[in-house]
Parts: C-alpha cells; structure tokens; sequence
C-alpha cells in the first residue's frame, strides 16, 4: 500500500515536470516575439526594470527542447543525440558569456540576435546584456542536463546541489523585484537578471527535479514515510508563507496603512501562528499513525514472542498447539512460498496441506486484490507487524474474508495468522440493515421524535418533529435549543431537560409551549437519556387539552345547570323550559360526544353531533337502542363495572372502554358517566372522548422499549461469550500447561483473567445501571440499623480490611430494600477501600431527621478528594484515582446516584485530599 502510493506521487511528479518545461519554452517563444514585433511587456514586464536578453530566452527554449529529448519515454539513441547537441550548444554559449565577466572576452553573444534593437533599448542607462548571474545559472543547468545519464550518488548530489544554487539565486531575483531589493537581482547593478528570467530559472530547476522524484533529495521528499510527508507540507509552507507576508508587510509600508514597527509585528505574529497551526497539524497525523502502528504491534508481541520460542524449539506441545489453533497459520519464506500451515489453515481454504506447500501468496489472491491491495513485503523485511483484512479464494472458487496478522520471525520467514472473519462481516451488515430500519422507523413515526447532544444541539428530527418545530431540517439540525427558542431557559421544561441530561433520568410529562412567535401548543413528552445526549417523544396534545378542558367546563356548567334546575323545579315549567333549552345547546355544542341514556334499560335517549362522529352510527340508528344491540361493547367486563359503580355511587369518572364503531373498527374511549334525574326518572349523561390515538403511541413506546431492554441483554450475552471464551482457554493453560511457562508468562497469564473477571464485572455494573431506570420500587418500613448490621456481615465476610466502623443509632425510613441495601453496600465498601492505606481507617456511619426527609451520612479518614473535581464523582466511568492505586469500574457511585434520585432524594460528597471524604444522602420519611 505504501509502495503504490509511493509511485503514484512520483508519477504526478514525472508529470508536472513536463507542464513546466512547456511553460519554460513558451516564456522563451514569448521574449523572442516581444523583440520581434517590439511589445515591451514581452521585454520587460516590470516598466522601467531589466528585460530579458534575446540570447537567454534562446538558451530557454534549447534548454527545454533538450530536456524533452531526455525523458525516459524518448530513450531512442537519435533523439538523445539531439538533445546533447541542443545542451551543449547553452553549454557554450553560457561558459563564453560567464567568463567573459573576466577575461573580457565575449564575441557579442549578447548581440547575437536583433542587434540594432538591442543598442537602442535601454533603461536608465543599463545596456540590455545577459547578467553574470543569469550566465551562471544556464552554465550549471547545462552541466546538470549534460552528464544526467551519470546515476552515481555523489553525482546526483551534485547535481542538486547545482540545481539548488540556481533556485537560490532565480529566489533572490524574484524576492528582490517583490521588495524592491536591488542587490538581490543583479549582481552587478548595470547588469540585473531580468523578472521573468529569474521565473524561468525556478520553473526549470523544478522541471529537472520533478522529473527523477525518486533520486537523491526528491527521494526523501517523495516517499511515504512520515518524515517526508512532513517535508512536503513544511517546506513549501516555509517558502511561501513568510515571502507572501513579507510583500504585504512592505505593501502595507509602502501605501502609509501602517508603521514599520506595527508591520514587523503583524509579520513575525503571522508566521508563528500559521507555522504553530501546520506542526500541529502535521503532529496530530503523525500522532494518530504511531498510535495505530503500536498498537497493532503491541497485540501481536505477545502472541509472535510465544510462537517465535515455540518455533526455535519444536516441541511436539507447540506443534500440537499450532494444530489445534482456531486461526489458519501460515509460515512462508521471503519469496512467499509457503514452508508450512496449520490443520485450520487447510480447513480455511479447502486445500490439503500438500496442496498448500506447493503455493505460494499470491495464489490465494483474486488479481483485483493484488492489484489494489500489494502484499508489503518491503515492510515485513523492515521488521514491521501487519495488520489488514483481506478476501481469500478458497479451493471452490468462493471469496473467503479475513482478518491477517503478519510479521517477519528471526529466523527469516514469514508469518502470517489468518482468522475468518466472516460471521462478523455478516453480523455488520445486519446491524447497519438493522440500524437502518430503526432509522426509517423513527422518521415515519407520527409522533415528533428529536435527539439532541450534550452541548443541546438538534442531532436528529423526524418529520413529524419538522413539522411541530416550525422550522425546516437545515434551519434546525446542528443549532441549539436555546438558539432556536429563546428563553426556554427559565421555563419548566428547561428544568426538566437538564436533569435528565444531567441525572441520565427518564421523565414524562405535559407542558405547554410557547413559540417565538407567541402561539401556544401543548405537548406530551417521553425524555430518555442516551449515550450521545437526550431522545425525546413528543405527541401534540392541542386539541386534545382544548377538549378537555371544554369537556371540564361543560361538566362544570352542567352540574351548576343540574343544581339549578333541582333547586328551581318548582317555580315553574317556564323556567325549566328555558334551562333544559340551554342544557340543550350546550349538549349539541360540546366537542366531545355526549349522550343521555335511561339506566333502567341502558337505551339511548339523546346524542350529541361528537358522539355521531365517533360512533360512526346516525342519530336515528342510536336513538332507542342499547350500545349491546348496536355491538359497542367489546369488553362485557368494562361494561358490568361502569353499571356497579353507578349503581353504588350514582357516577363513574374517567375509565377507559374499548368499543366497536359502526365500520367495525376498535377504538379506546375515556368515558365519564353520571346520573340524573329527568321527569322523576334515573338516566345516565354520558361523556365520551376518543383516545384510540394516544393508546397507539404509548403501545409503540412501550414496544421501543421492550427492544432496548432486549438489546441490551442481547449485548450482555455476546459480551460474555467472548470473555467466557478468555476464561476457559487461559484456565485450560493455567492447568496444563503453567510449568511450561516462565514467571513472566504465568504472570501475564494471571493479568489475563484479571482484566477477563474485572471485564465481567463491569459489564454486571453496567446493567445493573441500565435496569434501574425500569424497575419498580418495590417501598417498605426500612430499620436501617438492622439493614447497615446486615451489609457490615456481608463486607466482613468478603472482604479482608482492618477499619473501625462506628454506627450511631440511624433513623428508619421506608425504601425499597435491595437498592437501598445496594446503597450502604456500595458506600461503605468504597470507604473501606480508599481508607485502607491508613495505619488506624475509621467509617463513621450516623444520620440526621429534617423536616421532610432523613440525611444519612458516611464518613473516613481516608485518601479524600479534590473538590475541584466533585461533579465527576457520580458519572459512569468517572474515576479520581488511577487504577493502578485503587481497583474498580467506576460504575459503584453512579448506581448509587441513580437510586437515592428513583427515591426521590440527593446525594451529595464532601472530601479533603489526605484527610478522608464525607457521602450524604437523603431519603423521604413517607
């Protein structure tokens, strides 16, 4: 791979060196014209500046039309030959004219062409003569070009050192017209370089040496190796950078913007901040390279230190090892045939191990593969491991995925394990097809659903989300909530949304909210923490709070209108009349259906339009009928308990019903059913309100979380199979083979079954994390010296510690026994544990009865804190000790957090480093 990357830079080098050099021969097709056809642009693109002399833009053109003539792809004896004849013509010319500037002795080369123009065109008195510097430069282009085919290392050097001097000196040239520096572009002030010569000097010093990127310097420069991509970003960043700041530090000197002393500081300030800004960059890549490359080295250290021993020594155990591994083992020689493979090596690829002796590499690669992934074997032999993945054809033809391990052994072959992989490449594609579905799932709910980071920014909205935010996608994903709806921070909600950001706590609730642009709505929202910030559902329950509180206020009304007419029943029929028409409207005006039944016979005696409209039957259809003769009731059972309530308590208050509508559909009503007195008879007023919707949405969320909750203990099972895995195979080799082994090795051997146990019980932590936000508190009398005497045999019994534990007498509670056991458990261990490097530990245990609540507290004498770093105490993971001085998860204290908050309480710590730490919670009394 680093090899084809390689060639691929030197190829597009190769390349650009051409489009130079064609620039080079136009510059010097260009001058001639400009003398030709006298278009001083041509000439002297700087007015009142030296021109290029016609001789030297002669001596360009010859220079890369030679060049042409000695690219590899013109390798013909014939052309070569021209292109000496070409080269050494500027040799010539270039040697007469340099020593000329000391002998004298010229013969008119500058004349050589166009001479009667030549002695006429002058500026500021400088006769138009080839510079002693624009001399030198074609004199050591020319001997570079003329002795090319010499490879020799010295010569190469040579050579770039000469092509280095000409880019220096083209450099000094162009800085020198840039800042007005005339010492830089003529050596002798009557004789300057001309602009465009100098430009023509650096493009055909970059032309020779783009076009042999794999020689001398250029090969330091052009390989892969970290160095050299370093090289490629600094090098031109500290060429151009400080020349183009430097010319808008003078241009701003020159205009009067600024002074000297502030341009100087803007200069200086600007290169050191874009420098700072390119190694860091250039650091954090190197950064990430090294960190790939140890740890890919470090995994197979172990394993390669193990087979290397194994190999030298040729024990019939590591022969039996090597046999029975699960993971195919290839062992080749340098030139990739292989010398031995395993028993799963030959199962692998479905050849005999015969078979496999008489191939070699490349045999079991497709041609793509060889072609867009090489075997580096330039690295193996440099000493590096790699780590890659690759599809293998088997004996049938078919494409085997893998994962290799290869590295080169002392012995100078080459190893190389192989494990299939194919199984995991199947469980990710279903797990991209599965996360795929959720997604689709999400954004074709009808509820709003909405996932925001820790930083509140929109990382998700489903449509019905859009819609309910009154902004498109673009106008909300990547902005906060803050940004979007201004003072959301000092509502309700707000509060809501940070405790559960903050407690990683579940919450559902109704709220109103108000838009930007002042319009109410009301919402139902589920909030459910996530690892990447906050998910939350949100239902629109506008019209559906409307309703209910028209279908409170006409309760109120009717009831009024129930006690007025009772009160008034006999002044007169009048009367009554006008109050049973208003009882009337307010009936068929009501949002939500309503209907008059005689309870004697359950037979309907009035509806109301909402009624029709949720029932799906006409009014005639209704009246006179029972809701059993209609079909309504699906639930026989509901039915009977609406009748026994109204019979012992004359009313039945918001219970939910399951009924049937005309088009046979099921929908859930919330029914209100009271009893009235109409001409001396009982009859029932019933209040109806469809909630078919609502139902829908709480069983979809229940499903959502039925499927985390199986996700979940899906996770937990393929996390142990591995470490179940870890486990048994290090116990088998603890068991059978631990005289084998050195100290060292048994001592890796223990390091592993640690770090398989200590995985275990994180991953025991970590669902017991996640149950807590779903289960139930299960609340009783708590007499919570008997439970701390409990927990105290407990600790004693399993672990080993020297510390006095003092218990004063601790006030009762009510609480759910095992989490409020798993507190004291959790708590008290921890101060054993950080208390224990103390020559005499000390746990005070004792509490405090407020007005409300109780205040338990657990205090040492232990290693404390830094109260600066309180806030981490209660988080997952979240640790203020290393490892290395006290063991743990890191989970302990965050489980605890979870369950004083599910009793509605807080917790909270105080410490001092060196002196001990103090943890307070509170429990209800009630």
């Amino acid at each position: 791979m680093r090899v084809s990357h390689n060639i691929a830079i030197q190829k597009k080098l190769r390349n650009y060196s051409k489009y130079l050099i064609y620039l080079v021969i136009a510059l010097g097709i260009f001058v001639i014209i400009g003398w030709q056809f006298d278009i001083d642009f041509l000439k002297s693109p700087i007015p009142n500046l030296a021109s290029m002399n016609p001789t030297s833009a002669l001596l360009f053109i010859l220079i890369g039309i030679s060049f042409i003539y000695f690219l590899p792809e013109n390798s013909l004896k014939k052309t070569r030959t021209v292109g000496y004849v070409f080269i050494s013509v500027v040799f010539i010319i270039a040697f007469i004219k340099f020593t000329s500037f000391f002998t004298g002795f010229g013969i008119g080369i500058d004349h050589l062409f166009f001479p009667e123009k030549i002695d006429q065109y002058s500026i500021n008195n400088i006769p138009n003569k080839m510079a002693p510097n624009t001399a030198l430069c074609f004199l050591l282009l020319s001997i570079t070009l003329l002795t090319h085919r010499f490879s020799s290392p010295n010569k190469i050097l040579l050579d770039h050192f000469n092509l280095l001097t000409v880019a220096l000196i083209a450099l000094f040239s162009i800085l020198g017209y840039m800042y007005r520096v005339q010492a830089f572009y003529g050596v002798l002030s009557y004789i300057p370089m001309a602009i465009h010569t100098a430009v023509g000097f650096m493009l055909t010093t970059l032309a020779i040496l783009f076009s042999a990127p794999d020689k001398g310097l250029m090969k330091e420069l052009t390989s892969t190796y970290n160095g050299s991509q370093t090289a490629r970003l600094l090098i031109p960043a500290a060429i151009l950078i400080p020349i183009s700041l430097g010319y808008i530090r003078l241009l701003g000197h020159w205009s009067g913007t600024f002074s000297t002393e502030f341009g100087v500081a803007i200069l200086i300030s600007s290169i050191v901040i874009l420098f700072v800004l390119l190694i860091w960059h250039n650091s954090i890549s190197l950064n990430k390279k090294d960190a790939l490359r140890n740890e890919a080295e470090e995994k197979l250290e172990l394993l390669n230190k193990e087979l290397e021993s194994r190999v030298h020594q040729g024990t019939l155990e590591y022969r039996s090892l090597v046999e029975q591994a699960s993971d195919g083992i290839f062992i080749s020689d340098k030139a990739g045939k292989y010398v031995d493979v395993n028993l799963s090596a030959c199962n692998m690829l479905g050849y005999s191990k015969e078979e496999l002796l008489t191939m070699t590499i490349k045999s079991n690669l497709a041609e793509e593969e060889v072609k867009n992934n090489p075997i580096r074997f330039d690295e193996l032999l440099a000493g590096k491991t790699i780590l890659n993945t690759r599809n293998l054809i088997k004996k049938d033809g078919t494409l085997l995925p893998v994962e290799i391990n290869a590295k080169m052994l002392s012995n100078g072959k080459m190893l190389g394990m192989v494990r299939d992989i194919t199984e995991r490449k199947i469980a990710e594609e279903k797990l991209i097809a599965s996360e795929r579905q959720f997604r689709l799932t999400l954004d074709n709910m009808l509820e709003g659903v909405q996932m925001h980071d820790f930083n509140w920014r929109y990382i998700y909205a489903n449509d019905a989300l859009i819609k309910y935010s009154k902004y498109t996608r673009d106008e909300l994903l990547g902005y906060t909530i803050m940004e979007k709806y201004p003072g959301i921070e000092q509502t309700n909600l707000y509060k809501v949304l940070q405790k559960c950001m903050v407690e990683r706590v579940t919450e559902h609730l109704e709220t109103e909210f108000t838009y930007p642009d002042g319009s109410e709505a009301y919402f139902e929202l589920s909030i459910q923490p996530i690892p990447t910030g906050l998910f939350i559902l949100s239902i629109d329950i506008t019209e559906r709070k409307k309703a209910k509180e028209k279908i409170q206020k006409l309760n109120e009304e009717l009831e009024q209108k129930v006690i007025e007419r009772t009160t008034q029943l006999g002044l007169n029929i009048q009367q009554l009349k006008e109050s049973e028409d208003k009882f009337q409207k307010a009936f068929q005006a009501s949002a939500a259906g309503m209907s008059i039944t005689r309870l004697s016979d359950s037979v309907y005696l009035d509806v109301n339009n909402a009624f029709i409209e949720i029932t799906g039957y006409t009014k005639e259809e209704l009246l006179y009928h029972t809701s059993s003769e209609l079909g309504m009731i699906v639930n026989p059972k509901q039915h009977e308990r609406v009748l026994h309530d109204l019979k012992e308590h004359g009313s039945a208050k918001h219970f939910e019903m399951t009924i049937k509508n005309k088009r046979g559909e099921i929908i859930q009503v919330l029914c209100s059913v009271e009893t009235i007195l109409l001409n001396g008879e009982k009859h029932t007023i019933n209040i109806v309100f469809d909630i078919t919707d609502r139902k829908k949405s709480e069983e979809q969320l229940e499903l959502v979380n039925i499927e985390l909750e199986s996700f979940s203990y899906s996770v937990s099972h393929d996390l142990r199979a591995p470490l179940r895995a870890i486990e048994g195979y290090a116990k088998m080799l603890e068991e059978d083979y631990c005289k084998l082994f050195d100290d060292n090795g048994n001592r890796l051997l223990r390091v592993i079954q640690q770090n398989a146990t200590k995985m275990s019980h994180l991953i025991d932590d970590l669902l017991s994390f996640s149950r807590l936000g779903r289960k139930e508190l299960q609340k009783i009398d708590l007499n919570m010296n008997e439970l701390v005497e409990r927990v105290l045999i407990e600790i004693n019994r399993t672990t080993k510690h020297h510390a006095e534990i003092k218990t004063k007498l601790l006030h009762a509670t009510k609480g759910d026994y095992n989490l409020v056991n798993q507190i004291l458990i959790n708590l008290i261990s921890n101060a054993i544990k950080y208390s224990a490097k103390k020559t005499h530990p000390i746990i005070e245990l004792f509490s405090e009865l407020k007005s409300e609540e109780i205040v338990y507290t657990i205090k040492d004498n232990g290693v404390g804190f830094d109260m600066a770093y309180s806030d981490k105490l209660f988080g997952v993971f979240q640790r203020l000790h290393k490892e290395s001085e006290f063991e743990g998860t890191g989970v302990g204290l965050a489980i605890v957090k979870r369950i004083v908050n599910k009793h509605g309480g807080e917790i909270w710590a105080e410490g001092v480093v060196g002196v001990g730490a103090t943890f307070s919670f509170t429990l209800p009394i009630k």
